[in-house]
């Protein structure tokens, strides 16, 4: 089991991507010998995040005497794609994009949201930007998409309490990559209009907005050097890592 320390921020980005700022942080510790692996409590940070994005903003719109804060919508890789953050996006009325990596129960005949999803008719296809990942160049790849609005369906024995969810899943796939690269392939999950192939497109650009969270990572990582910090106590750790993320964010904005 891993351990160490472990650090989850919440950004915030405009619809267009630019950093506005760090809303959140949490830092937290795995204990060595924890048998029950605190792995399976590490998706609460997703919902804390949430809780603690909400909170900045109503404080911000309340201290500037706005009659209502603006509706956040979070975007979130696939650690998010957890069936408690689903339904809590819900039930705060907010709204998301979501990297689907769980093959959920839906009320489709194919009972399974990704053939559920795939055979869904195309809406279209359109050319997207790839960029450059793990040492790959960036290049353009035609996709089709397709969407499914679906109910999901909580698996009991995990989520006893849990009812029924209504979401929109936007499959981006191509179908016919080059030979020698490997075909892009995005689900995504979102509370955002998908109806059309316009509307389904809005989606995804709205999740490739993300990208400046990946660089703030890499920030962090290469040019702060957080993992290397030594200090001899957590609060003074603390410390240095608000300070860092601060400055990874001015980095990136």
């Amino acid at each position: 089991m891993a351990q160490g320390v472990l650090l989850h921020s919440t950004l915030a980005l405009t619809e267009q991507g630019m950093v506005l700022g760090v809303l959140g942080l949490q830092t937290w510790a795995r204990p060595a010998g924890n048998a029950a692996g605190p792995e399976a409590k590490e998706s609460g940070t997703w919902l804390h995040g949430i809780d603690q994005a909400r909170q900045v903003i109503w404080e911000t719109a309340w201290a500037a005497g706005a009659a209502a804060p603006p509706r956040l919508m979070h975007r979130m890789d696939r650690e998010g794609d957890v069936y408690e953050v689903l339904q809590w996006v819900e039930e705060v009325g907010a709204s998301a994009i979501i990297r689907c990596v769980q093959n959920r129960r839906v009320e489709e005949p194919l009972r399974l949201a990704h053939a559920a999803v795939r055979a869904q008719p195309v809406l279209g296809r359109v050319t997207l930007t790839v960029p450059r990942s793990h040492g790959k160049p960036a290049r353009t790849a035609t996709v089709e998409m397709r969407v499914l609005t679906t109910t999901l369906r909580p698996d009991r024995k995990k989520y006893p309490h849990a009812g029924p969810l209504t979401w929109t899943l936007v499959e981006v796939w191509e179908s016919n990559p080059a030979p020698e690269g490997e075909a892009l392939h995005w689900l995504l999950w979102t509370q955002e209009p998908a109806r059309t192939l316009a509307e389904g497109q809005e989606v995804v650009r709205k999740y490739t907005c993300r990208w400046p969270i990946e660089e703030y990572h890499l920030t962090l990582k290469s040019g702060c050097r957080i993992e290397a910090l030594r200090l001899e106590s957590w609060d003074s750790w603390e410390k240095a890592v608000v300070m860092y993320t601060s400055v990874a964010a001015r980095i990136v904005a």
